[in-house]
């Protein structure tokens, strides 16, 4: 049976829908964990592994999903993530026990972990090279639209109608993404031939340098991004005494800059093609000092300015990391190599916040520290970045 043909603009469309979902999904435990720690009684090092344990069944899956979606398209690797997703948010809502809130993140892991792969797959087969970078950053600007919902919609609800509000209304919008992937997209490059099949080889992949430079640089990056996101409506609140209801100015204003920095970052990096690591260490740098004058900057205005301004940086750097790849590697190996790479940036998720967790708790509270360990972190990334062999591809 002939497919029928679909833009890849709409794909796009949909693919964003879903991404934002997940993107809200990650934002908004930060701030859910505040009345979450406040009825359950837990302290910072506990908080910060809800968040990383999310990260650790991301990071087991990372390279099985994108080993998938090269084999067998990436379709049913969407739909799986959506399903689990529906079910998990769910049920997080229902969660009253520590151990439980662990086990549901966990398994909310595994499941987001075929997105990136497989979403990554679906723009190396439906554009051309020199449009890759710029669609795969329309798709990591979600992470903005995300965040800029789950700080007006999120945060309002939470404060409103509990923690539980918010988790109940994602499940429901997981299940309408479902239902748009599962009717609109095709499943370009499923069940490819015999001799397509021998082309996408994992040890090639695993052989490569510059993907393991990027798992790397990708590491460092996301203990910064996922610490801060985790820590900094905690920071916030106990340090400037603010209102969860109050978080929405400056948690709205650091989204849309991150929505900015993404799809700047793909104009940019689209550009400049080949200048991708002087650019990445000097937003790196920035990024750095940013967030340690933050940690020691007293007024509750400035560290707003500051830290907003951080995320803008952030998105830079993350979108200019993720869409390398599309540069440099070939398309057959993109879903291999995507889940690689992010499994690097997942097992920074599960370092950061319970790294820091532990220091905050150590530090008798202090979120100096913890700030100026993010700085470095960030710094670390961009040097990483260095080592990437910076090499076109043709196709």
């Amino acid at each position: 049976m002939r497919e029928r043909k679909i833009q890849p603009n709409v794909i796009t469309v949909f693919l964003m829908f879903g991404y934002t979902l997940i993107y809200m999904d990650k934002t908004i435990i930060g701030t859910s964990l505040i009345p979450i720690a406040n009825n359950f009684h837990l302290n910072s090092t506990q908080t910060g592994l809800i968040v990383s344990i999310f990260f650790l069944g991301y990071s087991i899956m990372q390279v099985p999903f994108g080993y998938i979606a090269d084999k067998f398209g990436y379709k049913p690797v969407l739909m799986f993530t959506l399903i689990n997703c529906a079910v998990f948010t769910l049920l997080f809502g229902f969660a009253g026990v520590f151990p439980l809130f662990l086990a549901i993140r966990f398994m909310m892991g595994i499941g987001d972990a075929g997105y990136p792969s497989s979403s990554a797959k679906s723009v190396a087969l439906n554009y051309p090279i020199e449009k890759r970078p710029f669609a795969q950053s329309l798709l990591l600007a979600t992470g903005g639209i995300g965040g800029i919902l789950s700080s007006v919609i999120g945060v309002k609800m939470i404060s409103s109608y509990g923690w539980q509000s918010i988790y109940y209304l994602l499940s429901g919008l997981f299940v309408l993404a479902l239902l748009g992937i599962t009717i609109m997209l095709p499943n370009k490059g499923a069940m490819p031939s015999v001799e397509e099949k021998s082309k996408v080889k994992i040890k090639e992949v695993l052989c490569d340098r510059s993907v393991w430079a990027i798992f790397f640089a990708m590491l460092s990056y996301n203990i910064v991004i996922y610490s801060l996101n985790t820590f900094m409506p905690t920071f916030l609140v106990k340090t400037y005494g603010v209102q969860i209801s109050q978080l929405t100015p400056i948690l709205a204003t650091a989204a849309l800059l991150g929505v900015a920095g993404a799809l700047l970052a793909g104009k940019l990096f689209g550009r400049f093609v080949g200048r991708e690591k002087p650019m990445l260490l000097t937003i790196a740098g920035l990024l750095g000092l940013l967030l340690v004058i933050a940690s020691v900057i007293h007024s509750y205005v400035t560290v707003c300015v500051l830290l907003s301004v951080s995320i803008f940086f952030c998105e830079l750097m993350f979108v200019g990391l993720f869409t390398w790849p599309h540069k440099i590697l070939h398309k057959r190996m993109i879903g291999s190599s995507i889940g690689v790479i992010n499994t690097g940036g997942t097992l920074g998720g599960f370092i950061g916040p319970t790294l820091f967790g532990m220091i905050i708790d150590n530090s008798h509270g202090s979120y100096v520290p913890a700030f100026i360990g993010m700085g470095i972190f960030a710094l670390a990334a961009g040097l990483l970045a260095l080592t990437v062999k910076n090499q076109r591809v043709s196709e």
